[in-house]
């Protein structure tokens, strides 16, 4: 996965941006206080999200479709909130060095702004932080095999059903833009001739969607 943090604002103010992005990209400040106060606002946040009446389903696909714990158990809302108490300050800190640091981060800058004299502020204050580590990335995230998962519900009426196609492919591989076309095809807009059938000619379902997660790894 991945973080995004970002400002925007007039360029005569662009080395306080700069210097803000840093500190918090690569040295963040987190002190107990802060992390007891989260807990309580994650933990709410699990709470809501388990009420999605899809969380069931989503939690089976990701525990038949993955073989990394973080990937697994993302949306099992019961160890996710038993998790919180098992965190600890400590925990939190290593995780930052692991993370957070010039091994592992990437700056963009777009708009009007002195190119030379920006790349020498980047330069000046990164070779000033002294953290650098590259994590590497998990190559072999998926759990081969031929599965099927019944989950019940009696929240709706309706059934959701989930296909599952682990790939290989990336965003560099030319042969994703023909997945970018097939998804025309298929997905729940205009365009798609298998809604136009299953929907309007047969009154099979209600929508139809395709979601794809692609990246280098």
């Amino acid at each position: 996965t991945y973080i995004n943090y970002y400002i925007s604002g007039l360029s005569k103010y662009l080395y306080e941006m700069l210097e803000y992005i840093i500190s918090i990209s690569l040295n963040p400040i987190v002190t107990r206080n802060r992390i007891n106060k989260e807990k309580k606002a994650v933990n709410n946040e699990l709470l809501i999200h388990s009420t999605d009446n899809k969380i069931k389903l989503y939690d089976n696909l990701n525990k038949i479709l993955f073989n990394i714990d973080g990937l697994k158990y993302q949306d099992d809302m019961k160890l996710q909130i038993k998790n919180l108490d098992h965190i600890k300050f400590n925990d939190i800190k290593q995780w930052i060095k692991q993370f957070y640091n010039k091994g592992n981060v990437i700056f963009i800058i777009s708009g009007y702004f002195p190119y030379q004299e920006t790349i020498n502020f980047l330069k000046d204050k990164l070779n000033s932080i002294n953290n650098f580590y590259q994590n590497k990335p998990e190559l072999n995230i998926f759990s081969p095999g031929f599965k099927i998962k019944f989950v019940k519900t009696n929240v709706y009426d309706n059934t959701t059903i989930f296909f599952t196609f682990p790939n290989s492919f990336s965003y560099r591989d030319e042969d994703f833009a023909y997945f970018e076309l097939f998804k025309k095809f298929i997905d729940s807009n205009t365009s798609s001739k298998l809604m136009t059938v299953l929907r309007e000619k047969k009154k099979l379902i209600y929508n139809i969607h395709i979601d794809e997660y692609v990246s280098k790894f």
